[in-house]
């Protein structure tokens, strides 16, 4: 690992009224003898700063603001391409799924989106494809996201799929020897 793509949180809780919050802590470095017995400086975090980690943006506090912001603004420049462009409805919902859904769907295991935030990214990132895809722009989202057998358009809403990102990466790992699995049950054995 390299020592500059290194960092840690120290974490203090303050309480008020029997409500908790994260105490502000000082920066400090820490240093981490290495391979070749050479020392290397570690700078801890504040909890509410995030940080990239492979390819998803994750802080100790489990905030996914800065997330969502990186999937809206990594978007927007496709999105609007594909409303100004005269292509064909089958060209741009290949797009929305091909494209868009499938960059959305590679964190969801990771971060926990509330409905809030999951309207978000619908109302940002999906339904500005809407006139482009040959749905009408008012079309109520809760029915956009039902499947097709219950007369929906079967689009992908980002909280259900949250849950069932996690689901699956939890029958995935536990009873094997993965680093996620040993996660999962320690993080289980602390509740």
């Amino acid at each position: 690992m390299k020592p500059s793509k290194c960092y840690w949180y120290l974490v203090d809780f303050q309480w008020e009224r029997g409500e908790w919050s994260y105490k502000t802590t000082a920066n400090t470095v820490c240093n981490i003898l290495g391979d070749n017995k050479t020392g290397h400086n570690i700078l801890s975090l504040p909890v509410e700063k995030a940080e990239k980690i492979m390819g998803v943006w994750q802080n100790l506090s489990g905030d996914n603001t800065t997330q969502i912001d990186a999937i809206i603004e990594k978007h927007t420049k496709m999105i609007n391409r594909l409303r100004s462009s005269d292509m064909a409805r089958k060209i741009v919902w290949k797009g929305f799924i091909g494209v868009l859904w499938s960059s959305i769907r590679y964190g969801l295991p990771s971060y926990a989106i509330t409905q809030k935030e999951s309207n978000r990214i619908f109302s940002k990132s999906f339904r500005p494809l809407f006139n482009s895809m040959g749905i009408h722009r008012t079309f109520p989202s809760e029915v956009a996201v039902l499947p097709y057998y219950y007369l929906g358009l079967n689009i992908p809403e980002p909280y259900i799929e949250s849950g069932i990102a996690r689901v699956i990466t939890f029958i995935n790992n536990m009873g094997s020897e993965t680093l996620t699995s040993k996660f999962i049950t320690y993080s289980l054995q602390l509740m």
